[in-house]
Order: structure tokens, then C-alpha cells, then sequence
């Protein structure tokens, strides 16, 4: 069995004594004590333990409250756990979006390509690259000037 924490009223209950003679008590280092929700609570050793340490009592109440704090922390370790799944699930349903578009996008360019070869007129001929020497040289300015 596992020690109690018990209010200073059930304490004396327990006990077989007023609620002083428990705070008495608790002044003079007989009884532990702590504060839960803002009211002092005494540890008091459950039915069958009188035989027992004061130090027993305090390791086996500790040991009961850190099983319950694990017991807490494992709790939120698999609410996060299962936060990262979600979250995991949301990335490779984005992952496959992205690469959907990504195919959409390169089918859209290659028809706007296919699309300006039919439709735009066809580039001019490149200019002459170079002229005979047999053609006469023009003058490039009309008024004067020798030939």
C-alpha cells in the first residue's frame, strides 16, 4: 500500500485527535506536511504500515507521486507523437500537390510553346551575309560627297 495525503481534518480523524493537536503536530515535526491546491495536507501512512520509517513512508510517497508524473509526461509524448504524424501526413499530402503541379506547369509551358510556333508568323531570312565585289558601293549619304 501506498502513504496518503491526507487534510489536516482527516488526519485527525485518522488519528483519533483534534485538528490542533494535528497542526501541534505537524509545528513540532512529527507529522510531514505540504501545500496541494493551497491547503496543507499530512502524509499519513496507510492502515497496516505502523511498523514503518518515517523515511520508508516519505520514499514509497514519493515514488507514488513520480509514477504519477510519468505516467503524465508519457501522456503528452504520445499526444506529440501523434501531432507529428499529422503533421507528417500533411507534408507528404503537400509533397504530392507540389509535384502535380509541378508536371501541370511543365505540360502548360510546353503547349504555350507549341501553341506560339503555330501561330506566331516565321522569323524574317537573316540579312545577306556579304556582297559580291562585283556590286557597286552606294553612297550611304544622298547629298555630296565623293564616290
Amino acid at each position: 500500500m501506498v502513504p496518503e495525503w491526507l487534510s489536516v481534518s482527516q488526519a485527525a480523524r485518522r488519528l483519533g485527535v483534534s485538528p490542533d493537536e494535528v497542526r501541534e503536530r505537524i509545528k513540532a515535526g512529527e507529522l510531514k506536511v505540504r501545500r496541494s491546491n493551497g491547503r496543507q495536507v499530512v502524509l499519513m501512512e496507510a492502515e497496516g504500515w505502523g511498523d514503518e520509517t518515517d523515511s520508508a513512508i516519505i520514499v514509497q510517497a514519493l515514488i507514488a507521486e513520480l509514477r504519477g508524473q510519468i505516467a503524465a509526461k508519457e501522456e503528452q509524448l504520445k499526444n506529440r507523437e501523434q501531432e507529428i504524424q499529422r503533421l507528417s501526413e500533411q507534408a507528404r499530402a503537400k509533397d504530392q500537390q507540389i509535384e502535380r503541379l509541378m508536371v501541370l506547369l511543365a505540360q502548360s509551358q510546353a503547349q504555350t510553346q507549341e501553341l506560339a510556333q503555330r501561330l506566331l508568323p516565321a522569323p524574317p531570312p537573316p540579312w545577306p551575309a556579304a556582297r559580291p565585289d562585283s556590286a557597286r558601293r552606294r553612297r550611304w549619304w544622298p547629298f555630296g560627297g565623293r564616290a
